[in-house]
């Protein structure tokens, strides 16, 4: 075997857990070989095509950290005779390392529908695995990825007292207790509202509160005891631009709601090459504002958000220094930070360690032009370690498994679910029985036996220890001595009892009392005494119809009712493990088929032959072989339905009449023969010219 060789387990980031499923069913549907055209990051001591077994595949899957259970769920999806090439074990390892197995109820070979999703699995599955790191996505692109279908104006939001009241908008005016009055202007272009009592009033630019306010002093000049409502009913819609690094940039046409991220959502959101910490908001005659999405993505603090006037400018500026954070973190990514940000800024925006996290030990690599790649170790443990950040850095969290690695034992055999578990400390045999489901019927209980790898040798040759132990006495008394604390690499084997095997089962289906499966009782059972098990046949049953079905043999052609109603008779026979019988509705057409005008299903008439059946269905077509007309009985006999010395055959309800075709005759061919016909006559000739010559 040529092994494989990797720098480091495949580990890709954790959102992309959904589409690594649909890519892993995928996998599981590819023909032998289909893989090789895939390449990864596996190299091979030698440059020719290496295929691995089953058994050479699983040792690198485990040997890469992947649960035990899901690699032999996986391959349990392939035949034992199948092999593997080194491009389709890198897909395995860089799907499988994820931690999720194929999905219940998914279809195999379903591919994302989302064409981007479909490239980023390809593309994932081609890196090598020393650019696994580089798999993140960079955070916060995707919340903009789906924008609102319309650019309609949002027309549900409540307007609160701060709202700018602006040329357009629709202002509804309410006045009640000493007087009733109810007014609906709209802002004028010169940003007006006229009413009738109080003449003209300034609305524009002013916000609701404000505009509340003066009308209630207005309208108290005149006035007394009263009381009002100002709001707005049809808001105006306003102009805002959007320019730099979004998908589509331009000018939009937004309700007077809309805010900053109303304008980034109608705009596609930033490219991957444009900054989400350092978007500017311009306005005419006011200073610029910087808005930092990070604090709305993280924590969804809207705080940042503002509200757009008409002419505003938003601007999204190229993206910032970017760090990149793999490993044990709760949402690794590519992060932009800001000048002063530190590693722990940069782990709390990654939602933290995660309980798997090795938190002694986190390191940052870092480039220099002049000294090259740097790797700095933190001790996680010591705050006062919190270097700041510079672009380009890339900071890993190593999981406890990287310093501790995990170690496992197998189980094979009667159990319920054989195959490699992990191994923690102070398990048992007895706990890795449970773990494997406990064992199967037919487990030989008297004495199970555990190899142990003998790791004491000094020289480099491994020696296996075998330790047999009463395993019915340790299933029964946990606490007995055998029940031993288990070792890396322990493999533990339950045996099958001597001569055991299955119960055997035969199914009834079709007119029987109570159809279903039943156990034979003895390797003599008969078909007459099943049946009798299943309640015998119904009144509907057609006995001579009845068919048995011998598992790889195919149909086994008896006389039912003889069987039924003579035990001792032939066609009694006794039954097998996998036998099925199936026992008709007693019918009441004949079916004629092959050579005939019209093909099909005629009621059954008692005591008519064969020729009624086919006039009936039109008679014989010209292709018709009239001599090679059969009748196919119930029972699966054939004979012919024409006889020369004696009666032809009545067919019975059920029968089917088949009709057969002349074959067809090739043309002679007068020019090969005439040829044929000469070189005889000549042959003959030559013969009695010499047989002449001797006479004389």
């Amino acid at each position: 075997m040529k092994h494989l060789r990797r720098t480091a387990p495949w580990r890709p980031g954790r959102g992309t857990g959904a589409v690594l499923i649909t890519a892993l069913l995928l996998l599981a549907s590819l023909p032998g070989g289909a893989g090789a055209q895939l390449t990864g990051g596996f190299a091979a001591e030698e440059t020719e095509t290496v295929e691995f077994t089953l058994a050479e595949t699983r040792e690198i899957l485990l040997a890469n950290e992947i649960e035990p259970q899901l690699v032999e769920r996986y391959l349990s999806r392939f035949d034992a005779e199948r092999t593997f090439t080194e491009s389709e074990i890198e897909l395995m390892v860089g799907l499988l390392s994820s931690g999720i197995g194929p999905a219940e109820g998914e279809a195999a070979g379903e591919m994302p529908a989302d064409e981007e999703e479909e490239a980023e699995v390809r593309e994932a599955i081609l890196y090598p695995p020393e650019l696994a790191a580089r798999l993140v996505r960079p955070f916060g692109h995707g919340y903009f990825r789906r924008p609102p279908p319309e650019t309609a104006p949002i027309e549900d939001l409540t307007v609160g007292s701060d709202y700018v009241v602006g040329i357009g908008d629709q202002v509804l005016i309410t006045v009640w207790g000493g007087i009733e009055k109810r007014y609906i202007r709209t802002v004028d272009r010169q940003g007006r509202l006229i009413l009738p009592e109080i003449g003209v009033v300034t609305a524009a630019g002013r916000s609701l509160g404000e505009l509340r306010e003066e009308l209630a002093a207005l309208f108290g000049q005149i006035y007394n005891d009263f009381q009002m409502a100002v709001s707005i009913g049809d808001v105006r819609t306003i102009q805002v631009y959007v320019t730099g690094d979004v998908e589509s940039p331009g000018s939009y046409t937004l309700s007077a709601l809309a805010t900053v991220f109303t304008a980034l959502y109608y705009a596609g959101g930033p490219t991957p090459s444009g900054s989400l910490r350092g978007i500017q908001l311009s306005r005419r005659s006011a200073e610029m504002e910087q808005i930092d999405l990070y604090d709305f993505l993280l924590s969804g603090n809207r705080n940042m958000d503002r509200p757009l006037q008409s002419g505003d400018v938003v601007h999204v500026p190229p993206l910032g220094p970017t760090v990149r954070v793999t490993g044990e973190v709760r949402r690794p990514a590519v992060y932009e930070i800001r000048q002063g940000e530190s590693l722990r800024d940069l782990v709390a925006m990654a939602g933290g360690l995660t309980p798997l996290a090795f938190d002694q030990v986190v390191t940052v690599d870092r480039f220099s032009e002049t000294s090259g790649t740097q790797i700095f170790r933190v001790d996680w443990g010591d705050p006062r370690q919190d270097p700041l950040l510079r672009g380009g850095d890339e900071v890993t969290v190593y999981s406890v498994y990287h310093v501790h690695p995990r170690e496992y034992v197998e189980i094979h055999g009667m159990v319920q679910e054989p195959g490699t578990y992990r191994l923690v400390p102070g398990m048992r045999i007895a706990d890795l029985l449970f773990r494997a489901g406990g064992t199967r019927e037919g487990a030989y209980l008297e004495q199970a036996e555990l190899a142990r790898i003998d790791e004491s040798r000094s020289d480099s040759t491994t020696r296996t220890t075998l330790v047999s132990f009463p395993l019915r006495e340790l299933i029964e008394d946990p606490d007995h001595p055998a029940n031993r604390v288990l070792q890396r690499g322990d493999k533990l084997f339950i045996r099958t009892s001597p001569g055991w095997q299955p119960s055997p089962v035969v199914v009834l289906e079709g007119e029987v009392r109570f159809p279903g499966g039943y156990g034979l009782q003895s390797l003599t059972e008969r078909i007459s005494d099943v049946v009798a098990r299943a309640g015998g046949p119904t009144a509907d049953a057609f006995l001579k119809g009845a068919q048995l079905f011998r598992q790889d043999e195919g149909r086994v052609i008896i006389n039912f009712r003889r069987a039924l109603e003579d035990m001792r008779s032939s066609d009694n026979i006794a039954l097998v493990d996998g036998d099925s019988i199936y026992v008709p509705r007693t019918p009441e057409t004949v079916r004629v088929s092959g050579a005939v005008a019209i093909p099909g299903l005629l009621l059954h008439t008692p005591g008519k032959k064969s020729s009624y059946y086919i006039e009936k269905t039109g008679g014989f077509t010209e292709k018709a072989n009239t001599g090679g007309v059969k009748i196919i009985r119930v029972t699966g006999e054939a004979e012919r339905a024409s006889r020369r010395f004696w009666p032809d055959p009545v067919v019975q309800a059920g029968d089917e009449i088949r009709v057969a075709e002349l074959e067809e005759q090739k043309p002679i061919d007068w020019g090969k023969t005439l040829k044929e016909a000469t070189t005889i006559v000549a042959s003959l000739a030559t013969t009695v010219y010499v047989i002449s010559k001797i006479d004389q």
